[in-house]
């Protein structure tokens, strides 16, 4: 019967520990960060619309607008209208194409190879000191078009925001990176 006891007030016990740690997590997640980049890094940074050097429409603003929601998810820099930064991040969208990347059985293409190329620099507005300048990031992705042998249901525009996607990461890892 002791031994019960024992081994009950050891689970409570633990339980305790265990709700206090994670309410203590859940007041506390409103005031602090984490990021797994190296470099701390703070106050706020311009992002201004990307000039579209391609042929693509509407590139800018998808680039543009990835850039802003990943800072904003970061949360280390705020975006801030431009003239009221203490970085700017400005460029251009270098390079879109697509390639074919596999033939049907019919002779065509079915699978196509999406490659995007941004061209940034980011400044540090008050010292006036480039941090990077004229820096190419870029990406790949490959979609299908429509009745695919493959059967695959990703689209140019999927294509499109998956090599955004990955051109952002490396664009963060950059800014924020310690390696």
């Amino acid at each position: 019967m002791a031994m019960r006891r024992s081994v009950t007030m050891r689970i409570i016990s633990r339980t305790l520990t265990l709700l206090c740690f994670v309410s203590a997590l859940s007041l506390g997640c409103g005031h602090y960060h984490t990021t797994s980049r190296g470099r701390t890094m703070s106050g706020t940074v311009a992002v201004p619309f990307l000039d579209n050097r391609t042929n693509q429409p509407n590139l800018e603003v998808l680039a543009t607008e990835a850039l802003i929601n990943a800072f904003d998810a970061d949360g280390l820099l705020s975006v801030v209208n431009i003239g009221n930064e203490d970085y700017v991040l400005s460029g251009i969208i270098s390079r879109y194409s697509e390639k074919p990347f596999s033939i049907g059985d019919l002779g065509a293409a079915n699978e196509y190879r999406l490659s995007l190329s941004l061209t940034l620099s980011f400044d540090n507005s008050a010292t006036g000191e480039s941090i990077f300048k004229d820096k190419r990031f870029s990406a790949t992705h490959n979609f299908y078009i429509e009745g695919s042998a493959a059967g695959e249901e990703m689209t140019r525009e999927d294509a499109e925001e998956k090599a955004l996607e990955k051109i952002v990461d490396d664009i963060l890892n950059t800014i924020f990176g310690d390696w």
